[in-house]
């Protein structure tokens, strides 16, 4: 869920998504309500080139690279567990 900014009435502290470094930040035109942890995780593992910084299930900061198997996702109706690949921070 996003919302639109530019009221003047109503005014919101946005922050960049976790990760994203451009120092030359501009006003957004629309700021995440919902969603943000999954696009948060979707723009670190697709376009940072670096792990993810995420936690185990006992709550401990973990760092993991995150893989799509193209060949895996692409065919139709097919749902195996090989189509997202995890692996630790260690190549």
């Amino acid at each position: 869920m996003m919302l639109q900014t530019g009221n003047p009435n109503v005014r919101f502290a946005p922050r960049p998504v976790e990760g994203i470094t451009d120092s030359n930040q501009v006003e957004p035109e629309r700021l995440i309500l919902d969603g943000q942890q999954r696009l948060t995780s979707l723009f670190q593992s697709l376009m940072l080139g670096k792990p993810v910084k995420t936690r185990d299930t006992r709550g401990k900061e973990i760092y993991r690279y995150y893989y799509i198997n193209i060949d895996k996702i692409i065919i139709p109706k097919l749902i195996e567990k090989k189509q997202l690949l995890v692996f630790p921070r260690i190549k």
